[in-house]
């Protein structure tokens, strides 16, 4: 598995999307990305977000598709919880088209007009993470390294044994709606019984939610 991290620069569509949004917002990041369904358009995930002074969280339109809830607040600071559903039209037939078989991680983040995204994969994924992102807009610099697990990551809280089954899950489909693969298709795939899949997968997923709700709370 690698790491892939690059510059992107939104193209028109994006922009337009986003009118009025990003030019009152400082800085963007990435804390965890919670849920993607490609085919139904819905993404989910939680960010901290920083407004520029003197902007009220109250005084930010929102896309239609997107719903908010603000886990915690530190001045012009914010967590917040994001439901995004792309609306029907070209938006979603090119969200159902971007489907991508990443874990998206640290840095990832937009701040002065500057977007960072950085994902983790197999290396053939993370090459068509970049051609698809250049369908969105311009990608300007582009890294590639080894993926490596830091203790600030929410993932290394999880077992080696864990974090192998939990990725093994999400790259076959596991957690997709509906599921790809069964249990236990899932556990043949691995070389271990039903019953130790699902108990790894229920033990890791306990601890990622375990976590992440400690972190904000």
């Amino acid at each position: 598995m690698r790491k892939l991290t690059m510059e992107f620069e939104p193209g028109i569509l994006f922009k337009t999307y986003q009118k009025g949004l990003l030019d009152r917002i400082e800085s963007f990041r990435l804390i965890h990305l919670l849920r993607v369904d490609f085919e139904e358009g819905v993404k989910v995930m939680v960010a901290e977000m920083k407004l520029k002074n003197g902007v009220e969280m109250q005084s930010i339109k929102w896309p239609l598709s997107v719903q908010t809830t603000i886990l915690s607040r530190n001045g012009d600071q914010y967590i917040v919880l994001f439901y995004a559903k792309a609306p029907e039209g070209i938006l979603k037939d090119m969200f159902r088209g971007s489907r991508m078989d990443v874990i998206w991680t640290d840095p990832t983040f937009w701040k002065d007009g500057r977007m960072l995204l950085s994902c983790m994969g197999e290396e053939n994924e993370l090459k068509r993470a970049v051609k698809i992102m250049k369908l969105f807009g311009s990608v300007r610099r582009i890294s590639f390294s080894q993926a490596t697990f830091q203790e600030k990551d929410l993932i290394s809280r999880l077992t080696q044994k864990q974090r192998e089954i939990l990725f093994e899950a999400k790259k076959s489909g596991y957690y997709n709606y509906p599921r790809k693969v069964k249990a236990e298709d899932l556990a043949s795939r691995l070389g271990v019984s039903k019953a130790t899949a699902i108990e790894h997968l229920r033990k890791a997923e306990c601890r990622l939610i375990s976590s992440l709700i400690d972190e904000h709370y």
